[in-house]
């Protein structure tokens, strides 16, 4: 019976079109079927934070790219663009390579060269809060939580302004690879994204190789050109760092005020106390974060929470459940900002945790300080993006009332 069951809600969750618009309650129906679900044939789900967490630092389970390959492309996988890049890129790679790859990319997002953009992305916050107090009504997405990303990461990279905007577009149809069902419209758009991503990176790495700046690309044309990486590889960084980035904080953007405006209780709490704003952004991410699930592949048969799991069965982290894990979090279904800091899994876990947290983290924090000194409120209903993996916000109305706060 249970597997039926959780097989139907992994379908609404995932699987439905269009996906649900508030999987929390599904993710409730799973979680009372046990620590373990199993949703057909050689697959499971976890959704309580202990046994998530294990899964992610258990060594016994990995990435399978040719897996993974095929259940979006089908046995020729290889022969789609989108799904070949999905293959080389970090979050897909098992140690030594990722341990190797993971290195080249450490040094340029230590916390102290994350911090010395702190004053840059204030000043960008700034701007971007007068023009939407002058603007007074505006879509909050457009004008705010797709911008303050795209601008951040292509600072960090190397990537020119003009460039910008189009290299989002792209950003964005490729991501249909990371849901769980994905068609074939999607999955062309996603190949045609990841041709014209492959050919644009090229470029900037020809011109980095003449112009070093000390930006990402040139750090890693750098490691390249001495040996440490194969040009292939730089390619698959930039591209990662780039759309971990910004879809990263552009979910947490536009789910965080949605959280903010649906608590006004909460907003004021945090507006009166604002030494309280790294632990709301952390609550942003716990309660509703932009990446709903992970998956790892069992390398050998192995016994998981009473279950016998086979070697090559999927177990999908729900990371969404596990944040609302009622052991981990007391009321964790109400969005609380002052409750006392637990780390959550909204940026994984173990070897795979994002290497770009704090650059996320440095982003909403400032957001979220200068938004706080508007009035926001609701202009319209909120439209979710069509995925059901990636979680954010398509299209957020608003309407600035005053200024609350110098």
């Amino acid at each position: 019976m249970s597997a039926d069951m959780g097989e139907d809600v992994f379908g609404r969750l995932f699987l439905g079109d269009p996906p649900a618009t508030d999987p929390y309650p599904l993710y409730e129906q799973l979680r009372a079927l046990g620590p373990l679900v199993p949703v057909g044939s050689h697959t499971w789900l976890t959704t309580s934070y202990g046994l998530s967490s294990r899964v992610l630092r258990d060594q016994r389970f990995h990435n399978d790219v040719d897996r993974a390959g095929r259940a979006r492309g089908g046995a020729d996988w290889r022969e789609r663009p989108a799904l070949r890049t999905l293959a080389g890129m970090l979050l897909m790679a098992n140690p030594p390579r990722h341990t190797a790859l993971r290195e080249v990319l450490v040094e340029h997002f230590r916390p102290r060269s994350v911090a010395r953009l702190r004053a840059k992305i204030e000043t960008r916050v700034t701007a971007l809060c007068d023009a939407l107090a002058a603007r007074g009504e505006s879509d909050f997405i457009t004008a705010f939580a797709e911008v303050l990303p795209r601008w951040v990461v292509s600072e960090f990279i190397g990537i020119p302004m003009a460039d910008r905007v189009a290299f989002r577009e792209q950003t964005l149809a490729f991501n249909a690879v990371f849901e769980r069902r994905v068609d074939f419209h999607s999955l062309a758009g996603a190949d045609a994204a990841a041709e014209e991503i492959e050919r644009y990176v090229l470029g900037l790495v020809d011109n980095a190789r003449h112009h070093a700046r000390g930006d990402l690309i040139s750090t890693l044309v750098a490691a390249s050109d001495a040996g440490r990486l194969p040009l292939e590889e730089v390619v698959r960084l930039v591209f990662q760092v780039y759309n971990a980035s910004f879809q990263t904080v552009l979910g947490l953007l536009g789910n965080g005020l949605i959280a903010l405006l649906d608590h006004p209780q909460q907003l004021a709490v945090v507006r009166s106390n604002p030494t309280l704003m790294e632990q709301c952004v952390a609550e942003m991410l716990r309660y509703d974060p932009p990446v709903q699930s992970t998956g790892r592949y069992a390398v050998t048969a192995l016994e998981l929470a009473g279950a016998r799991v086979a070697k090559g069965d999927l177990v999908v982290t729900v990371l969404a459940a596990a944040n609302r894990d009622p052991d981990r979090y007391p009321r964790a279904h109400m969005f609380e900002p002052s409750r006392p800091q637990q780390p959550s899994l909204a940026f994984g876990y173990g070897a795979h945790y994002c290497v770009g947290a704090a650059l996320a983290n440095l982003q909403g924090t400032a957001a979220f300080r200068g938004l706080l000194r508007l009035d926001i409120e609701p202009r319209g209903p909120a439209v979710l993006h069509p995925g059901a993996n990636m979680r954010s916000r398509a299209s957020v109305p608003i309407k600035i009332r005053r200024r609350v706060m110098s």
